[in-house]
């Protein structure tokens, strides 16, 4: 793979040039099957993009964001970039051929099925879809389209794209079990290219709440009091605890995926301040992978986030300018001049009893144990906190976010 650039959920991305049009530009690509296993790969680039773009778009609001789906959706494009396009790609963690290997290498082994012997719920459902859109006016380089075949197992299609609004929000909608729609109000008159990729999660707890303990509670956010529907537990549960912030881990039926709740240990310290300190040593996949065991009386809300946003500003921040501007050099998709001029992500999240749902969407649009007779310790998120929905082998964050 000559290049690797990802994104988030769903991403989009509309070129201004013209070309001949592609004949006979419809299949579906296959992950190579011959892949080192994620431990065996260096994913220290992915984790630190993901964290300097969720500390970008820390806000003290209740959000939610997929860092991961990001990537992918970034690496698509970034497989087409050459130049110094391409070097700012390279800058942020995103592209070459030994992370292409590496995220190829994650997503099948993320979206890898249970064999027959095991329960379906055995491990965490979380499904990955990537699709490239190409106009009939325009002509994509075939060997751009054989690299998101192999490397993502990209659907290809080529349709009036002006016309194609319903059709891949159809699309989006389908591959994320219905929870991000009508992703797309319009596709501009002079799109010519678009990249979509979709990630869902379906996970049980490994220990589910009992639903019968579930009650209404204060929740102190940053200005005022509500009242919350609190979740609530008791037992061994594994603690992180230190200067900046206290918090929790729990995972998922399977064991591979988690969720983390951290809370700034200072009240005065808002969750997009701790946000900027869970980096290197102190991210969070590295926190809780140190967190010990204590017994806990823990309660946590029962929440649901929507989040509709564009990444733009942020990922100009980190460094990604070019390819939204006249500079921009994508020659290794198409001979033709095309730049990003949005890049728009969809998530949303449900946290219950039973466990996590969740699913994303970016478009990317271009145009030119304690002891039992112990007190349990007393956990409630009952003020703002920061969350994540992470890969324990690889570090990689699938959604992440603030409750607020």
């Amino acid at each position: 793979m000559k290049r690797i650039l990802a994104g988030v959920v769903a991403a989009g991305m509309v070129f201004t040039s013209c070309a001949a049009v592609p004949s006979g530009l419809v299949g579906t690509g296959i992950i190579p099957q011959t892949l080192a296993r994620t431990n065996e790969y260096d994913y220290s680039r992915l984790n630190e993009f993901q964290t300097k773009l969720w500390q970008n778009m820390a806000s003290d609001k209740s959000s939610a964001l997929s860092p991961l789906s990001a990537y992918i959706a970034l690496a698509m494009c970034a497989s087409g970039a050459e130049g110094e396009t391409l070097d700012e790609f390279n800058a942020v963690g995103i592209g070459g051929d030994e992370q292409g290997l590496a995220l190829a290498a994650l997503i099948s082994e993320l979206t890898a099925q249970p064999a027959e012997s095991e329960s379906e719920s055995a491990t965490a459902r979380i499904e990955i879809a990537d699709s490239v859109w190409v106009d009939d006016s325009f002509e994509v380089k075939s060997e751009y389209l054989q690299t998101l075949t192999d490397y993502f197992a990209a659907e290809a299609f080529n349709v009036d794209l002006p016309s194609s609004t319903e059709k891949i929000n159809s699309w989006i909608e389908t591959k994320t079990n219905s929870h991000i729609k009508d992703m797309l109000s319009e596709i501009p008159a002079d799109t010519l290219m678009m990249l979509v990729s979709t990630l869902y999660l379906d996970a049980e707890w490994e220990t589910k709440f009992d639903s019968l303990s579930t009650h209404p509670g204060e929740f102190y956010s940053n200005s005022s009091t509500r009242t919350e529907d609190f979740m609530h537990s008791s037992g061994s549960v594994r603690v992180v605890d230190n200067d900046d912030c206290v918090g929790v881990v729990l995972p998922y039926a399977g064991g591979r995926i988690e969720f983390c709740a951290l809370m700034p240990s200072d009240a005065n310290l808002t969750t997009s301040q701790l946000i900027a300190r869970l980096d290197g040593d102190d991210s969070i996949p590295k926190l809780a992978a140190e967190a010990e065991s204590e017994r806990v009386a823990l309660a946590l809300p029962r929440f649901e986030v929507e989040t509709s946003t564009s990444l733009y500003d942020a990922l100009s921040s980190l460094g990604l300018e070019s390819m939204f501007g006249t500079s921009a050099d994508f020659s290794g998709m198409t001979d033709g001049n095309i730049s990003v001029s949005e890049v728009l992500q969809n998530v949303y999240v449900r946290v219950d009893e039973e466990g996590t749902e969740a699913a994303a969407a970016t478009a990317v649009i271009m145009c030119g144990g304690l002891a039992e007779t112990e007190k349990p310790r007393e956990i409630s998120f009952d003020r703002p906190f920061v969350w994540a929905i992470y890969d324990k082998v690889s570090g990689a964050i699938l959604f992440c976010g603030e409750y607020n």
